[in-house]
């Protein structure tokens, strides 16, 4: 998870189960990863790139996510079913029916070798939502 505060990239391995028809969950691990000095700059400066030079950030952001992950992982010797990945939210105008997350999901999971569940946001906007609670 990555937000507007761009103090950097936190991370939590989660068991998630049902009990008859409630959800539950507990965080077994967590690790903050504080943005170096630079990578605030690109994400806070990212609404601004063009459209070609946004979409090689949202890859190479992707890759540097499944990274962290993947050390996440190995670090702690967890065993993994999915990494869910909202991304880092770019551009976001749900009256306009837009939201845009960088981090690609593809990237992520290549570079981390596990599948990914990822672009939380855009149905929620595509049927008239906010995209967040």
């Amino acid at each position: 998870m990555s937000g507007t505060s761009l103090d950097g990239l936190d991370l939590a391995y989660c068991h998630i189960w049902q009990e008859e028809t409630t959800w539950k969950f507990e965080i077994k691990e967590t690790k903050s990863i504080s943005y170096s000095q630079e990578m605030q700059e690109k994400l806070k400066n990212s609404i601004f790139l063009a459209a070609d030079e946004l979409l090689i950030f949202h890859n190479t952001y992707g890759t540097w996510l499944g990274e962290q992950a993947k050390n996440f992982i190995e670090e702690n010797s967890l065993e993994v079913d999915a990494i869910a990945s909202h991304g880092h939210t770019t551009h976001h105008q749900p009256e306009n029916g837009l939201t845009f997350q960088i981090g690609s999901g593809q990237h992520l999971a290549n570079a981390s070798g596990q599948k990914v569940v990822c672009d939380f946001r855009t149905n929620d906007v595509a049927l008239s939502g906010q995209g967040a609670p």
